[in-house]
């Protein structure tokens, strides 16, 4: 194994960030971060995910980053909310921008 691949979810701005764990493939983290249930986003605490690739070594720093930006739908069944998640390819939020190995704390 060269790389991992770690899961981030972030909220809006650096500080509140949370990595959950890794796959050794892309595919496993994207299938999860795309079809997961909501325990990533944290009932709406977290609205982006990050899939950041990590190379085997220390230091090291991600050879790649994918964000994904979790979208709320909400309806009602029974006069009680239900929320779901979209979860979409985007770009990285502005704060974001031009850093990376978040997942390295």
């Amino acid at each position: 194994m060269d790389s991992i691949f770690t899961i981030t979810a972030a909220g809006d701005d650096v500080q509140h960030m949370r990595t959950w764990g890794w796959y050794p493939t892309y595919e496993e983290a994207e299938k999860h971060v795309l079809f997961g249930d909501d325990l990533l986003l944290e009932g709406g605490t977290f609205k982006y995910l990050l899939i950041e690739e990590v190379p085997v070594g220390c230091p090291t720093l991600c050879e790649t980053a994918k964000w994904f930006q979790a979208h709320c739908v909400t309806w009602y069944e029974d006069g009680k909310p239900c929320r779901d998640y979209r979860v979409v390819p985007c770009d990285p939020p502005s704060w974001a921008k031009n850093t990376c190995a978040f997942s390295m704390g």
